[in-house]
């Protein structure tokens, strides 16, 4: 719960959560710097603080390294190193004090877009894989490749297609990629399908309200053109509005925001139709958030969590 709690620019947080069920407390610190991210989480046992998360940021708030402890000590790390443009060139991960996961990014001199990308082993020093990149122009992309240590071809991506219709064809170790918009009075529609080695045609449609390209809609449909997944947000807010995943044509799961302005008053969660859990959230005459219920079912409270600031 703590974790979902939002920023406050250059203030501290004292969290308390308590377990209806079994009646146990949990106590946490949390700050924020002036863009409202998260510094430092502080666990409270016993009167005693016990650092449980650190993070740092570059001068224009962007995260270049995250640390959680257990007992004291650093359990994982990961730091992120970043251009001027403040895209990533290099992340890596660390648990117990090795190294989990390394990659980099490369970009094309003068643009914004990739030149490749590559994930090495965990000695940090050899590739496993690597990502190539080719443009028409302007970052518009013609194919990526994915290929191993030795150099060999594992998998394309080809963008030759470009619209709704055109004909494709079944290749070994090739997904082709179309892309194309369909626009009216009121949304804009950007439809990218996608069509693999195995003739399975995938199509992920975006909805956009065309007088400032807010997002609307995002909709997932599967190889049968079954609509698997799909999630409104308010255009105005940006706020999520609710999710909802499918299973044969009918609704699987699905979440709903309710808001009161741009601060979040609910939750509800279902399943296949039914409320499994929900959550309210109050806040004081300065609109800071300082309570959170949640209830399982209808009326049984399972957690309840207060925040005062300081």
């Amino acid at each position: 719960m703590v974790q979902n709690i939002p920023g406050v620019k250059n203030q501290t947080i004292l969290v308390q959560s308590k377990n209806a069920r079994n009646g146990k407390v949990y106590e946490y610190k949390k700050s924020f710097n002036d863009f409202a991210l998260m510094t430092e989480l502080v666990s409270i046992k016993k009167g005693e603080e016990v650092l449980a998360e650190k993070a740092e940021y570059n001068s224009n708030g962007k995260i270049i390294n995250r640390k959680s402890y257990k007992n004291g000590k650093i359990h994982s790390e990961y730091n992120i190193v970043r251009d001027q443009e403040d895209r990533k060139v290099m992340y890596e991960s660390f648990k117990r004090g090795k190294l989990k996961t390394k990659s980099d990014w490369s970009y094309k001199p003068n643009q914004k877009c990739l030149d490749y990308s590559q994930l090495f082993k965990k000695d940090g020093i050899t590739i496993k894989r690597k990502w190539t990149y080719e443009y028409y122009d302007e970052c518009e992309k013609k194919q990526s490749i994915l290929i191993n240590s030795k150099g060999k071809v594992l998998k394309k991506w080809t963008y030759d297609c470009k619209k709704e219709g055109e004909e494709l064809t079944k290749k070994k170790d090739v997904s082709q990629i179309c892309k194309w918009e369909e626009t009216d009075d009121a949304f804009l529609l950007k439809v990218q399908q996608t069509f693999d080695e195995k003739g399975r045609v995938r199509k992920v449609v975006s909805t956009y309200r065309s007088v400032d390209t807010a997002l609307v809609f995002y909709k997932y449909y599967n190889s049968d053109n079954e609509l698997t997944y799909e999630t409104e947000f308010d255009p105005n807010t940006k706020k999520t509005m609710y999710y909802k995943s499918y299973k044969k044509g009918e609704i699987k799961y699905q979440g709903n925001y309710t808001y009161e302005g741009e601060k979040q008053t609910g939750y509800a969660w279902y399943k296949n139709g039914e409320k499994q859990y929900s959550t309210e959230y109050e806040y004081n005459d300065s609109m800071q958030l300082i309570a959170i219920t949640s209830y399982r079912d209808e009326n049984k409270v399972t957690h309840m969590t207060t925040i005062s600031y300081q």
